[in-house]
């Protein structure tokens, strides 16, 4: 991820060659790659989950469960922002000033959460899991994250281009 920002963002490597320098590199882009995979898994999960139990919670709580769900929604999309935030600031060896990394990250993740929904619809009225069991499944996960590395790529340009300007 580091190689592929500064590659975009047209950065030259601070620390090119030294064993320190990639044990860095290495040990960050491990550690990205692990909470971003993570924040993606538990924010589908805790969505899925609320998505299912509405009819128990519905009784219990005081107030609507739609509201519930707009606020595990937010909830995930401001920590994906957050990570997005920290990937554009951290991994490459330039420092971006706050706003433009705000704003890319912002569309980095409005990017992908349309993304998200989209492939959950296609998924929820194509028919691919009863047509193709459980390879359609695994078709679309594979769809979802090839869809968001495309949306990362695009967000990263989109941070270039609005530091620049």
């Amino acid at each position: 991820m580091k190689n592929f920002l500064e590659q975009i963002w047209d950065v030259q490597s601070a620390e090119n060659g030294t064993v320190r320098g990639f044990i860095r590199n290495v040990v960050l882009s491990f550690i990205v790659v692990i909470i971003f995979g993570g924040l993606l898994v538990i924010s589908i999960l805790v969505e899925g989950i609320l998505f299912r139990s509405s009819t128990f919670l519905q009784e219990f709580l005081p107030f609507s469960l739609g509201f519930v769900q707009y606020t595990s929604s937010i909830a995930s999309f401001l920590i994906l922002v957050l990570f997005f935030m920290f990937i554009y600031r951290a991994l490459p060896d330039t420092k971006l000033d706050f706003k433009p990394t705000f704003i890319g990250a912002l569309v980095t993740v409005i990017l992908i959460t349309i993304g998200k929904y989209a492939v959950g619809i296609y998924l929820l009225y194509s028919g691919i899991n009863s047509l193709y069991g459980v390879i359609g499944s695994i078709i679309g996960v594979f769809l979802w994250l090839y869809y968001s590395s495309i949306m990362i790529t695009i967000g990263a340009e989109f941070t270039k281009v609005y530091s620049e300007s």
